[in-house]
């Protein structure tokens, strides 16, 4: 057995579960191995892998089984059958009924949560019945991540508290194997999936940009807790080191991509949660956490000398549909396909017109991908999506209950950094990262993440909340 000592808390990492997660590595790397040319072995090896990696650790089945869900190199491709990955997520808690409800049922504000996410599952369902359109219908449970994902939360919320150490290196390993992957076929090593190159303005002489938003979000999210592993202190220099370098080699992607309005979103996402960390924790010292905020705003300013004016941008892109400058697909977006989308909001703004409706099927035009506020407005209409944004003051009034301080972080530091990271994310979901607001609802991988974000969060939160109170 192997004892390292983290500030107050004893860590122990014993030989079987170093084995467990070597196991995981392994039959992740063998199911993208095989997979990839061999798609009529996606649902044995899913199965199998899901069984054998229960057997070892239910943690380290789920994280498994989730990556299925959002499939972060395009290789499983399930379709018809994604409802099976979601339901083997949940496999302890079918298994354990009695032991989850009780864990969740001591979590007050995670089920006034729960209750609005049940209230918009309604919803979603419900206007689909209401349209009395069999396409609707059966498009809503074609694609059934758009309405069962967000409820991923719940295993989520369940394995972070009882086994959060394990959950965080299962969830830190895969995204590296994918990272090493996507690298790998980058360079052309081996194409583990395809690299597309394109053009977004019609100058000729602009550099080609690689197609990197095949990245999902639980690899960006390591952007934005990195300069906080880095910076803050940590006597666990395992986990800082991995995090550190996962961030990085996440970062340096959107960089060769020249995706230069993401880069700015990161950083600001990752300074948000830098100065949430400064202001709850004293320990990274007031010279150095100046010094810290003074690079990252230099950065920004680096890499967008007209920050204001390209947010103002980017802002009309999300909104109705406009684009930087000479960005070949403005004309197409304000033209053509925002014409068609005020139409379906006109036809029903309250209640919208149903996912099918602004769906490529029903429109021949990707509205949710490329006009993501208003396409979400014309799905599920105003009412629908004041229920879907009311979700975000549970979020951070959860926060505000917990009181973070300068004592829980000296007892809990990467419990407290994680959380403070994902606030930080979260507030960027509905503020300045304006070409992914009501992105969650426009990809099919979008809310199993934001699900397992909000199981995470929460979860963590009841931990140190239980901790503080101890104290």
């Amino acid at each position: 057995m192997i004892i390292k000592k983290m500030n107050s808390e004893i860590i122990e990492i014993t030989k079987n579960q170093l084995l467990s997660q070597l196991f995981l590595c392994v039959i992740f790397s063998i199911t993208l191995f095989v997979v990839q040319n061999n798609y009529g072995l996606v649902l044995p090896i899913m199965l199998f892998g899901t069984l054998f990696l229960y057997l070892v650790s239910p943690t380290i089945s789920f994280i498994y089984s989730f990556i299925f869900i959002i499939d972060p190199m395009e290789t499983f491709k399930l379709s018809a059958i994604s409802i099976i990955p979601i339901l083997l997520c949940f496999t302890f808690f079918i298994l354990n009924t009695k032991k989850c409800l009780l864990i969740l049922s001591k979590d007050k504000y995670l089920k006034k949560l729960m209750r609005l996410c049940f209230l918009f599952t309604i919803y979603q369902v419900v206007i689909s019945i209401l349209l009395l359109s069999q396409q609707d219908f059966y498009y809503l449970f074609q694609n059934i991540n758009y309405w069962l994902g967000i409820w991923i939360l719940i295993p989520a919320y369940v394995f972070i508290i009882l086994d959060r150490k394990t959950f965080f290196i299962s969830l830190m390993l895969i995204v590296l194997i994918i990272m090493i992957f996507y690298y790998l076929s980058f360079f052309g090593v081996y194409n583990f999936f395809e690299i597309k190159e394109f053009r977004r303005s019609n100058d000729d002489d602009t550099l080609m940009r690689f197609f990197s938003f095949d990245l999902r979000q639980i690899t960006k999210i390591f952007v934005y807790i990195f300069p906080l592993f880095l910076f803050f202190p940590l006597k666990n220099t395992f986990v800082r080191f991995w995090v550190v370098l996962i961030g990085i080699m996440v970062y340096v992607s959107v960089l060769f991509a020249i995706l230069r309005t993401e880069m700015v979103y990161l950083l600001l996402g990752a300074l948000l949660a830098i100065l949430i960390s400064i202001k709850q924790f004293k320990s990274v010292g007031r010279l150095k956490g100046v010094a810290l905020v003074f690079v990252c705003v230099a950065m920004v300013l680096y890499l967008l000398p007209t920050l204001l004016d390209t947010i103002i941008e980017t802002t009309k892109l999300a909104l109705k549909g406009g684009a930087l400058e000479n960005d070949e697909s403005a004309d197409h977006r304000i033209n053509v396909q925002l014409p068609v989308l005020m139409k379906i909001i006109e036809s029903s703004p309250f209640f919208g017109g149903g996912l099918y409706s602004v769906s490529y099927g029903a429109t021949t035009h990707y509205l949710l991908y490329d006009i993501p506020v208003l396409g979400a407005f014309g799905a599920y209409g105003i009412i629908g999506m004041l229920i879907y944004y009311s979700r975000f003051i549970y979020i951070f009034s959860r926060y505000k209950v917990l009181e973070m301080s300068q004592i829980l972080f000296d007892q809990f530091p990467i419990e407290c950094l994680l959380v403070n990271g994902l606030l930080a994310y979260f507030i960027s979901m509905i503020t300045f990262r304006t070409l992914h607001i009501n992105i969650e609802l426009a990809f099919d991988f979008g809310m199993p993440e934001f699900g397992l974000f909000i199981g995470v969060y929460f979860g963590l939160i009841k931990i140190l909340s239980e901790k503080r109170l101890d104290s």
